[in-house]
């Protein structure tokens, strides 16, 4: 009904238990207090433009972190890589959990983020724009 809004962060339960009411889910699913996963949180809650900003926030540092897995600076090679193993790990994770509606894992992200970057912003063969 909201595809490119969603129907707005934190509305779950009340959208969950309007379909469940008109016969259109089960109600058993009225249990449940968020979406399965991430990507199905960033559509139910903020529709289409959610689920671009979230594969923005994701995609954009992985990719600084992929091209700086080829610099010569050893510690910038070591930055990235461990950035993409940390940007997987939470697409993965993100496949069977909401990991980003937990303020402790968006803090961890952003703080381990902005480290990360600052580390590979070194060089300039790896530009951060």
């Amino acid at each position: 009904q909201h595809p490119l809004f969603g129907a707005g962060t934190g509305s779950f339960m009340a959208e969950v238990g309007k379909l469940a009411r008109t016969g259109d889910i089960s109600p058993s699913v009225i249990g449940y207090d968020h979406p399965h996963n991430d990507y199905l949180n960033a559509l139910s809650s903020q529709g289409l433009l959610g689920m671009i900003s979230y594969l923005l926030v994701m995609g954009y540092p992985f990719l600084l972190f992929y091209r700086a897995l080829w610099s010569d600076d050893d510690k910038v090679r070591s930055a990235g890589f461990c950035g993409v193993v940390m940007i997987a790990g939470l697409l993965i994770f993100g496949l069977t959990e909401t990991m980003f509606t937990h303020s402790i894992v968006m803090s961890w992200y952003v703080t381990f983020s902005a480290m990360l970057m600052a580390v590979i912003s070194r060089k300039k063969d790896v530009e951060i724009k």
